[in-house]
């Protein structure tokens, strides 16, 4: 099913998903993986469905939800069994993108941007494929407006001895 949901996901943005193939997914909406499940939230959403709504609470329902500094920081385990989809950055990216559509002001929305923008090292993230969809989301998520805050902690240390944080 996640290929299935990730094929009718590119279809769709042509508008070619063929609905009783989507509903065929829908009606499995429940043993769906996060990552196929985000898929069909944006293909429903590609569709101007209001299935879209029902799978993006489903999406909500299984988030993996922390408070850092008193901060929401929202993400999804990926679930998908094959490797190509197995990747929780990308799951949480996917999701954000049709959470943006449907329920853009939803906390967990704004939590999972939250999240994706502290999964970034150095060096980009782990999965090198993984930047598309996280540009996406968090495009979809701060295209409508909403401003990212500048929250960042310093540490300085001096001769192996931490000074202050800020």
């Amino acid at each position: 099913n996640d290929a299935k949901a990730l094929v009718l996901h590119a279809l769709s943005v042509g508008g070619n998903a063929d609905f009783a193939n989507c509903n065929r997914l829908y009606r499995e909406r429940n043993s769906l993986s996060s990552a196929a499940l985000a898929y069909m939230v944006m293909t429903f959403a590609n569709q101007n469905r209001g299935e879209a709504q029902e799978l993006a609470d489903v999406l909500l329902s299984r988030a993996k939800v922390e408070t850092v500094d008193g901060r929401l920081l929202v993400h999804w385990e990926s679930g998908a069994r094959h490797t190509w989809m197995k990747d929780d950055v990308e799951t949480t990216a996917l999701a954000l993108a049709g959470l943006a559509r449907v329920k853009a002001s939803d906390a967990k929305t704004g939590g999972a941007a939250a999240w994706l923008m502290q999964q970034r090292g150095c060096y980009g993230f782990n999965v090198v494929k993984t930047r598309g969809p996280v540009v996406n989301g968090l495009a979809r998520y701060f295209g409508q407006g909403r401003a990212g805050s500048e929250d960042m902690r310093i540490t300085v240390i001096v001769n192996d001895q931490e000074v202050e944080t800020i």
